[in-house]
């Protein structure tokens, strides 16, 4: 099964996200059920993995304070392959962030050592099938978007099941988070 590590939005903001997604160039936009923002992508795990990690995330603490969605950005710029809202730089959560990862890579998933670039996907493009200048359009007249902060509660293990019409993404187990005032 192919699983990653995540924070769901409250209902409020992935409203406002599907209202971003207006006036995009056209893609395959993320549908409001898939709205997230993924900590660490694990890949394919077996059962077995799965539930050493489960057992050693439930035995940790986690705490975060209110994050901060805003600016618009892309991931391929040349050819666009996606259009996202990031997130305002937060200490806590790139610590999160290494703290999941270097978890899950000691119960043998293999999590590649990347820098961290925590967003929320809007929508995606096929391999050349986006202009350019259309997306950098987008940018000019809504890119410095700003929504309001979130408290996250939970870290949620999804396992993503790829469709052709787009992945559908299934909680498999929430872990607690608490509010943290003094990061």
């Amino acid at each position: 099964m192919r699983l990653f590590l995540g924070i769901s939005l409250p209902d409020s903001l992935r409203d406002a996200a599907s209202g971003l997604q207006k006036g995009l160039p056209p893609g395959r936009l993320v549908p409001w059920d898939n709205f997230h923002l993924t900590l660490v992508f694990l890949g394919d795990a077996t059962d077995a993995m799965t539930q050493e990690l489960d057992l050693a995330l439930d035995g940790m603490r986690f705490a975060l304070p209110e994050i901060k969605l805003c600016g618009l950005g892309q991931f391929g710029n040349e050819a666009p392959r996606a259009i996202w809202i990031g997130v305002t730089p937060l200490p806590a959560l790139e610590a999160l962030h290494r703290r999941l990862a270097n978890t899950a890579r000691s119960v043998g998933f293999e999590v590649p050592r990347r820098r961290f670039a925590p967003h929320v996907t809007l929508t995606r493009f096929a391999r050349n099938t986006v202009d350019p200048t259309a997306v950098a359009r987008v940018f000019e007249k809504r890119g410095r978007v700003e929504l309001p902060d979130f408290q996250p509660f939970a870290l949620t293990l999804f396992r993503s099941h790829l469709r052709p019409e787009g992945p559908v993404y299934e909680p498999l187990r929430d872990y607690p988070i608490t509010p943290d005032p003094t990061i």
